[in-house]
């Protein structure tokens, strides 16, 4: 069995010293404008096999023998390339591969300013017990592309119901509305799969067959997080979390 990984949230994330997407045959990565590093959109397929490497190259662009880079500055380069497998049109544009390169050299001092963002919520939010703040495991490192919580308390994860999840939601999303109002933006940290509406209608599935994730989807929340927030930028979230969770 081959594992492909899901790489596409966890660009800068470390288990054991080791990146995310080396663990398996592949993995892949988005570098949507909201990722630590971005190309505005697109993203990158590592692999340590030249054979899938070359595979992906050739399907990226049309499926040709060989790509423009080999055929050009060669001896017969007038020559168009071979096609023998069908591919696609799935080529990153010129421009969105030099800002990726230019994002790439100054990763590490964009992953480092978002993982201290991330330690100043980590302190702050202690001060509210109605959040449950991410947790990073021993021997874990994440590169924080979001802060997410949950809007519930350690009691209330240990003794969720439905109804329980339905009413927090409800005071989440006022919560949610409450900062939205005084210029601070937030966002539903995650979907839970089974609750969209193509996989419940397809697959038969409800709310309750996984209440974990059912959880998430209506209790999570994603705060500010971005390289280069000031103290000031950053005291005004804590004050309308503040304010927001006495209203």
């Amino acid at each position: 069995m081959k594992m492909i990984e899901d790489c596409a949230c966890s660009f800068g994330g470390f288990l054991d010293g080791r990146h995310s997407g080396t663990f398996g045959y592949a993995g892949c990565f988005s570098f949507h404008p909201r990722k630590a590093i971005t190309t505005e959109e697109g993203g990158i397929m590592i692999t340590d096999d030249a054979d899938v490497a070359r595979s992906v190259s050739s399907l990226r662009d049309h499926g040709a023998s060989r790509s423009d880079r080999e055929r050009h500055g060669q001896k017969g380069s007038f020559f168009l390339p071979e096609f023998n497998v069908v591919g696609y049109n799935f080529r990153m544009t010129d421009f969105q591969g030099a800002l990726g390169v230019s994002q790439m050299k100054k990763a590490e001092m964009l992953l480092e300013g978002r993982r201290a963002v991330a330690a100043w919520y980590d302190e702050a939010l202690r001060e509210f017990p109605w959040l449950v703040p991410p947790l990073v495991p021993e021997g874990y490192v994440s590169g924080y592309q979001s802060y997410v919580c949950l809007f519930a308390s350690p009691e209330d994860l240990s003794s969720l119901t439905r109804d329980r999840i339905d009413s927090l939601h409800e005071k989440r999303n006022a919560f949610m509305s409450f900062l939205e109002e005084h210029g601070v933006s937030t966002r539903q940290g995650t979907h839970a799969v089974h609750t969209l509406g193509y996989y419940r209608d397809t697959y038969g599935l409800s709310d309750e067959d996984y209440p974990m994730s059912y959880a998430a989807d209506r209790l999570s929340v994603a705060f500010p997080l971005y390289f280069g927030m000031t103290d000031e930028e950053f005291a005004y979230v804590i004050d309308a979390i503040r304010a927001g969770g006495q209203h």
